[in-house]
């Protein structure tokens, strides 16, 4: 919707450009015109961008299932790379890059002019506590 929107404000502010100085200056229609392919292309390249998001829609949302249940019984069952601090302070970054890019999505998804590019059903999700982990990681 947004990108619709956009691209038919922009046609029509070079359309209506071009037609004001179609008469006066050869070098004004000629920017007019490169600007009017650049939006057109720009326009293609946001579209195609859109349908492979949706075409991928189901791939995605299993990478995000496959990385939460990876996290979440990592931190249930407390397995760790080394059995030392260093594996629990990884793990404790890579699950509070988890929770931000849940938020952030979460955030995406309740947008709605860019709810239609980010197509991955996220609302199954839920944060994984830090907390899991046990003790304090610092």
């Amino acid at each position: 919707m947004l990108l619709l929107t956009l691209f038919i404000a922009i046609i029509v502010i070079v359309t209506l450009a071009y037609k004001f100085t179609k008469k006066r200056y050869d070098i004004a229609s000629f920017i007019t015109i490169c600007l009017c392919i650049l939006v057109i292309l720009v326009f293609a390249f946001a579209a195609i961008n859109t349908a492979s998001q949706w075409i991928f829609k189901d791939s995605n949302t299993a990478k995000f299932q496959e990385r939460y249940e990876s996290l979440y019984t990592q931190a249930y069952y407390k397995l760790f790379e080394n059995d030392n601090d260093f594996g629990k302070k990884e793990l404790a970054n890579q699950i509070t890059e988890w929770n931000e890019d849940l938020a952030e999505y979460k955030k995406l998804k309740k947008n709605l002019w860019l709810s239609v590019m980010y197509p991955i059903d996220i609302d199954q999700f839920n944060k994984i506590p830090v907390g899991l982990l046990g003790e304090a990681v610092g």
